[in-house]
């Protein structure tokens, strides 16, 4: 099982993502999905191991209030790595009446995966893009299950 995705994996985003725009990313309080950058471009990540990903109504209201383009960004985690995919937050934003809703007012969507990115099931024409892979450096390959196969078929571990 994937571990979740924690704040030191958002941390690991952010400084990716500053390194990448060669910008400086502060959080806008009290959301921790919500940054703002040095040219005033906002930045909504959202990051987990599952398919599900979830706004508090808080947040939307702030981000329609803006109505200004910025990065909706959507972060995979697997054991090894995270895949940091973006697209157009105006795009989320226009279309944020086909999500679907929480009991609390708060929004969730579903993304599928795709070889190069991923979409937004409830949004198909918000497409995001992976720009960057981030590798977990203490990870091992897990080569047992890899041996078991290499009995039934000639493969060299």
């Amino acid at each position: 099982m994937t571990p979740k995705f924690t704040d030191q994996d958002r941390k690991i985003v952010i400084d990716e993502l500053e390194r990448i725009q060669n910008v400086k990313l502060e959080q806008v309080k009290p959301s921790r999905k919500l940054y703002k950058d040095t040219n005033g471009m906002f930045y909504l990540i959202s990051g987990g191991s599952e398919d599900w990903h979830g706004i508090n109504a808080n947040i939307m209201q702030s981000l329609v209030a803006h109505n200004q383009e910025g990065a909706f960004v959507v972060v995979k985690k697997y054991k090894t790595k995270m895949d940091v995919c973006v697209g157009s937050l105006v795009t989320f934003l226009q279309n944020k009446d086909k999500l679907l809703t929480t009991k609390q007012g708060g929004f969730q969507f579903h993304c599928g995966l795709t070889e190069d990115g991923l979409y937004l099931d409830e949004i198909p024409e918000l497409y995001c893009n992976k720009v960057t892979e981030i590798l977990f450096s203490n990870h091992q390959k897990d080569l047992s299950r890899l041996k078991a196969i290499s009995k039934i078929i000639n493969i060299e571990i």
